[in-house]
């Protein structure tokens, strides 16, 4: 049984995601995804269907992707099983992503510059986000919906190193508090 599988070399394309979908049965027993730095280039993770996910029926808990920059709708979708997100490159996280993940309980996203309708709906163990200090551009009002209330921040560079409490901690705080996306305190 495969329980971990980390990319480390060469280029990551479409069709590996592609392959990745058509062949999830085999990866029912998977528990880590991970895309390394180190690798040349990374494809977007392609769109899906809210019952098509990449991993859909399995039992994966983590997903690490380094050089993704777009995760496109559903992607993620319903991964029950899924408790941890790093995705550090990423800047467009798109509708439904994490819809129905309702065991995640962090994600990191300290490039996001898009969060799209729905994205983390029903993510009902959803606490613990490590994001930029600069709240995205596009913010859907329902984001988080059916997720705990309240939500915690922590801000990241754009390397995703953790900003200390001061000046860029507190501004970041209340550009957060400005934005319209249900709340997040």
């Amino acid at each position: 049984l495969i329980k971990n599988i980390t990319i480390t070399e060469g280029d990551f394309a479409t069709t590996d995601w592609g392959w990745l979908k058509a062949n999830k049965d085999n990866f029912a027993s998977l528990a880590s995804f991970t895309i390394a730095p180190t690798v040349n280039s990374v494809a977007d993770v392609p769109s899906c269907t809210n019952s098509d996910a990449v991993f859909a029926n399995g039992n994966i808990q983590e997903i690490i992707l380094h050089k993704v920059s777009k995760v496109n709708s559903y992607a993620f979708s319903n991964l029950t099983s899924l408790v941890t997100v790093n995705l550090p490159n990423a800047t467009i996280i798109n509708e439904g992503v994490f819809i129905g993940c309702y065991n995640l309980t962090s994600a990191s996203l300290p490039n996001v510059t898009s969060l799209g309708v729905i994205a983390f709906m029903a993510c009902n163990k959803l606490n613990n986000l490590m994001i930029g200090t600069t709240p995205p551009s596009v913010i859907h009002p329902n984001v988080f919906e059916s997720c705990p209330s309240p939500r915690y921040l922590s801000y990241a560079d754009a390397n995703g190193n953790l900003i200390a409490k001061g000046a860029a901690w507190e501004a970041a705080k209340e550009a957060y508090r400005a934005a319209n996306d249900g709340n997040t305190t």
